[in-house]
Protein backbone atom coordinates (compact mmCIF):
# COMPACT_ATOMS: atom_id res chain seq x y z
CA UNK A 1 0.00 0.00 0.00
CA UNK A 2 1.44 3.18 -0.90
CA UNK A 3 -0.46 6.71 0.00
CA UNK A 4 1.04 9.23 -2.46
CA UNK A 5 0.09 12.71 -0.96
CA UNK A 6 1.03 14.66 2.45
CA UNK A 7 -1.11 17.82 2.94
CA UNK A 8 -0.28 20.51 5.15
CA UNK A 9 -2.38 23.21 6.43
CA UNK A 10 -0.80 25.56 8.73
CA UNK A 11 -2.13 28.40 10.88
CA UNK A 12 -0.48 31.68 11.71
CA UNK A 13 0.18 31.59 15.32
CA UNK A 14 1.21 34.76 17.57
CA UNK A 15 4.97 33.74 19.29
CA UNK A 16 4.59 31.73 22.58
CA UNK A 17 0.75 31.71 22.39
CA UNK A 18 -0.39 28.20 23.85
CA UNK A 19 -3.48 26.53 25.13
CA UNK A 20 -3.68 24.00 27.70
CA UNK A 21 -5.28 20.48 26.90
CA UNK A 22 -5.74 16.88 28.35
CA UNK A 23 -2.94 14.52 29.17
CA UNK A 24 -0.49 17.32 28.01
CA UNK A 25 2.41 15.27 27.75
CA UNK A 26 1.51 13.35 25.16
CA UNK A 27 0.12 12.79 21.41
CA UNK A 28 -3.44 11.42 21.42
CA UNK A 29 -5.09 9.15 18.72
CA UNK A 30 -8.83 10.42 18.89
CA UNK A 31 -9.98 7.85 16.08
CA UNK A 32 -8.47 6.20 13.15
CA UNK A 33 -9.58 4.31 10.10
CA UNK A 34 -6.76 2.18 8.44
CA UNK A 35 -5.85 4.70 4.95
CA UNK A 36 -6.08 3.85 1.78
CA UNK A 37 -3.97 4.88 -1.37
CA UNK A 38 -4.13 8.32 -2.41
CA UNK A 39 -5.87 9.34 1.17
CA UNK A 40 -4.14 12.47 2.63
CA UNK A 41 -2.43 13.26 6.18
CA UNK A 42 -3.06 16.92 6.98
CA UNK A 43 -1.59 19.02 9.56
CA UNK A 44 -4.33 21.21 10.81
CA UNK A 45 -2.60 24.11 13.28
CA UNK A 46 -5.32 25.26 15.27
CA UNK A 47 -4.43 27.11 17.95
CA UNK A 48 -7.29 25.62 20.60
CA UNK A 49 -6.68 22.00 19.14
CA UNK A 50 -3.40 21.30 16.89
CA UNK A 51 -3.92 17.84 15.02
CA UNK A 52 -3.04 15.54 12.67
CA UNK A 53 -6.10 14.46 10.21
CA UNK A 54 -6.37 11.51 7.93
CA UNK A 55 -8.94 13.05 5.21
CA UNK A 56 -10.47 10.65 2.42
CA UNK A 57 -10.52 12.78 -0.41
CA UNK A 58 -12.83 10.15 -2.07
CA UNK A 59 -15.56 10.57 0.53
CA UNK A 60 -15.03 14.23 1.84
CA UNK A 61 -14.29 12.89 5.09
CA UNK A 62 -11.90 12.85 8.08
CA UNK A 63 -11.07 9.15 8.68
CA UNK A 64 -8.62 9.72 11.79
CA UNK A 65 -7.69 12.96 13.99
CA UNK A 66 -4.74 12.49 16.30
CA UNK A 67 -4.25 15.60 18.87
CA UNK A 68 -1.01 17.03 18.48
CA UNK A 69 0.97 19.31 20.20
CA UNK A 70 1.76 22.76 18.87
CA UNK A 71 4.13 23.30 15.81
CA UNK A 72 3.83 20.20 14.17
CA UNK A 73 5.31 18.42 11.32
CA UNK A 74 4.68 14.96 9.44
CA UNK A 75 6.70 12.84 7.98
CA UNK A 76 5.39 9.43 5.91
CA UNK A 77 7.79 6.39 5.59
CA UNK A 78 8.07 5.14 1.98
CA UNK A 79 6.01 2.15 2.16
CA UNK A 80 2.93 4.54 3.94
CA UNK A 81 2.90 2.17 6.85
CA UNK A 82 4.63 4.35 9.81
CA UNK A 83 3.72 8.49 10.02
CA UNK A 84 6.14 10.11 12.12
CA UNK A 85 4.71 13.39 14.06
CA UNK A 86 6.48 16.05 15.61
CA UNK A 87 5.34 18.70 18.01
CA UNK A 88 5.85 20.55 20.88
CA UNK A 89 4.55 19.80 24.44
CA UNK A 90 1.54 21.40 26.04
CA UNK A 91 2.59 23.88 28.77
CA UNK A 92 6.85 22.31 29.22
CA UNK A 93 8.76 24.14 31.58
CA UNK A 94 11.64 22.82 30.03
CA UNK A 95 14.17 24.11 27.15
CA UNK A 96 13.23 20.98 25.33
CA UNK A 97 9.71 20.29 24.50
CA UNK A 98 9.46 18.87 21.40
CA UNK A 99 8.11 15.08 20.59
CA UNK A 100 8.69 12.34 17.51
CA UNK A 101 5.69 10.00 17.23
CA UNK A 102 5.71 7.02 14.99
CA UNK A 103 2.22 6.17 14.55
CA UNK A 104 1.30 2.43 12.68
CA UNK A 105 -0.65 3.91 10.13
CA UNK A 106 -2.83 0.57 9.66
CA UNK A 107 -3.82 1.13 13.40
CA UNK A 108 -3.33 3.99 14.30
CA UNK A 109 -1.89 2.85 17.45
CA UNK A 110 1.55 4.97 19.27
CA UNK A 111 4.48 3.56 18.66
CA UNK A 112 7.23 4.85 20.77
CA UNK A 113 7.33 8.83 22.01
CA UNK A 114 11.21 10.29 21.47
CA UNK A 115 12.12 13.60 22.77
CA UNK A 116 13.67 15.96 20.18
CA UNK A 117 16.79 17.79 21.10
CA UNK A 118 16.79 21.97 20.17
CA UNK A 119 14.13 21.28 17.33
CA UNK A 120 13.43 24.66 15.29
CA UNK A 121 10.43 26.39 15.74
CA UNK A 122 9.37 29.44 13.50
CA UNK A 123 7.67 32.08 14.53
CA UNK A 124 5.20 33.10 11.67
CA UNK A 125 4.66 30.10 9.43
CA UNK A 126 7.16 26.82 8.64
CA UNK A 127 7.62 25.27 5.54
CA UNK A 128 5.42 22.40 4.07
CA UNK A 129 8.02 19.63 4.75
CA UNK A 130 9.77 20.12 7.66
CA UNK A 131 10.50 16.32 8.31
CA UNK A 132 11.29 13.80 5.51
CA UNK A 133 11.81 9.95 5.87
CA UNK A 134 14.55 8.31 4.23
CA UNK A 135 13.66 6.09 0.79
CA UNK A 136 14.67 2.98 2.69
CA UNK A 137 12.92 4.17 5.72
CA UNK A 138 15.16 3.57 7.96
CA UNK A 139 16.16 7.22 9.22
CA UNK A 140 13.64 10.19 9.88
CA UNK A 141 15.19 13.58 9.08
CA UNK A 142 14.44 16.96 11.71
CA UNK A 143 15.84 20.61 11.69
CA UNK A 144 17.20 21.46 14.93
CA UNK A 145 18.87 24.95 15.88
CA UNK A 146 22.86 24.50 16.96
CA UNK A 147 22.97 27.14 19.86
CA UNK A 148 20.45 29.10 20.97
CA UNK A 149 17.63 30.22 18.41
CA UNK A 150 17.57 33.58 16.51
CA UNK A 151 18.15 34.40 12.96
CA UNK A 152 21.87 33.81 13.06
CA UNK A 153 21.85 30.94 14.75
CA UNK A 154 23.24 27.93 12.82
CA UNK A 155 20.65 25.39 12.04
CA UNK A 156 21.30 21.71 11.36
CA UNK A 157 19.33 18.44 10.87
CA UNK A 158 19.04 15.35 13.32
CA UNK A 159 18.48 11.64 12.11
CA UNK A 160 16.08 9.45 14.09
CA UNK A 161 17.09 5.69 13.80
CA UNK A 162 13.45 4.55 13.36
CA UNK A 163 14.80 0.57 13.96
CA UNK A 164 16.64 1.70 17.37
CA UNK A 165 14.56 4.43 18.06
CA UNK A 166 16.70 6.96 18.75
CA UNK A 167 18.09 10.23 17.22
CA UNK A 168 21.75 9.17 16.07
CA UNK A 169 24.80 11.21 17.52
CA UNK A 170 26.20 14.51 15.79
CA UNK A 171 24.14 16.27 13.39
CA UNK A 172 24.46 17.55 10.07
CA UNK A 173 25.40 21.15 9.73
CA UNK A 174 23.84 23.54 7.32
CA UNK A 175 24.96 26.95 8.44
CA UNK A 176 22.64 30.08 8.99
CA UNK A 177 19.12 29.55 7.29
CA UNK A 178 15.92 30.90 6.99
CA UNK A 179 14.37 27.93 6.75
CA UNK A 180 13.96 24.37 5.55
CA UNK A 181 11.99 21.79 3.11
CA UNK A 182 12.62 18.85 2.01
CA UNK A 183 12.11 17.20 -1.12
CA UNK A 184 13.06 13.65 -1.69
CA UNK A 185 14.33 12.57 -5.24
CA UNK A 186 12.28 9.62 -7.07
CA UNK A 187 14.54 8.64 -9.55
Amino acid sequence: MRITILGVLLAVLPAGHQTAGSDSDRLEVQSWQAPHSGWLYVVDAAPLAPAVLLFDPGHGEVAGTIRTGFDAAIALSPRGDRLYIASQVYNCKQPNCDLLAAIDTQSGRVLSLTPIPDRIHYKVVAPPSSMIVSADGRTVYVPVWQGLPSGDTPVAVAAFDTVRERFLSGVIDLGVCGGISFVRDRR
